[in-house]
């Protein structure tokens, strides 16, 4: 949401492979459409400059600004003075724009992918081992860019709270719902942002206590929490 906590972390942490960014660059309650817009396209700019890996994931409060979606879908937040503005930064960059990204054995998306909207949306996926969750990934990626209306918002909870929900809107509870005895859950551990969180060591505890270690929500940035992993163990840390 137009925060530049980004910056300090990778100056803090300037020894890294890569960085991933789980989305909501838009829709600020306090900083200007001018101030939101800039630091989307730096962010951009920071990819496309760097020499390490940078993934730049999307989010349910930048899917509302995609060419074809304005005016027809208004989220919290949303903000109609420079909803052109956004959806042409969107637009222009979406080769740098994806929806899933697969390191290790950790799926990264901005809210989580539910094995029941899987199901639905691609009924022929198989996932039986980390090449067949690959494979998924790049599926998601390609509607993404060619039919995006299947991350619609889906579902009777306004909250985004079920199970049939998108990789951009589902919430923790539906999601580990969804994923209940699934191979989805055996082959990968997913880490998500989408649902505020206000410690992210918080976070971690719950993780462990009532995810099982299968699922890490880590949209803690307004307090300056952010995660690093190092050789597959999740480390939270705090600026």
């Amino acid at each position: 949401h137009a925060r530049d906590t980004w910056k300090q972390i990778i100056e803090l942490e300037n020894d890294f492979d890569r960085v991933v960014f789980l989305g909501d660059y838009f829709d600020s309650y306090d900083l200007s459409g001018v101030i939101q817009l800039h630091n989307f396209l730096e962010i951009v700019e920071f990819k496309k400059t760097s020499d390490k890996e940078v993934v730049l994931l999307f989010g349910n409060h930048d899917y509302h600004y995609m060419r074809g979606f304005n005016g027809q879908y208004h989220y919290s937040g949303y903000q109609p003075a420079f909803a052109w503005q956004f959806g042409d930064a969107i637009h222009e960059n979406m080769e740098h724009l994806q929806m899933c990204y697969l390191f290790d054995n950790i799926l990264c998306t901005h809210a989580g992918v539910s094995s029941v909207w899987l199901e639905k949306h691609f009924p022929n996926t198989q996932i039986t081992n980390l090449e067949s969750v690959s494979m998924m990934v790049d599926t998601i990626n390609d509607h993404f860019k060619f039919k995006p209306n299947v991350f619609e918002f889906d579902g009777w909870d306004p909250y985004g709270d079920n199970v049939t929900q998108s990789p951009i809107w589902i919430r923790p509870k539906s999601l580990m719902q969804s994923n209940k005895d699934t191979n989805l859950k055996k082959q990968v551990v997913q880490v998500v942002g989408h649902t505020q969180q206000d410690d992210i060591f918080e976070s971690f505890r719950m993780s462990n206590k009532i995810m099982g270690n299968k699922y890490l929500v880590i949209d803690c940035v307004g307090t300056g929490g952010y995660v690093v992993v190092d050789n597959g163990i999740t480390i939270a840390k705090q600026l």
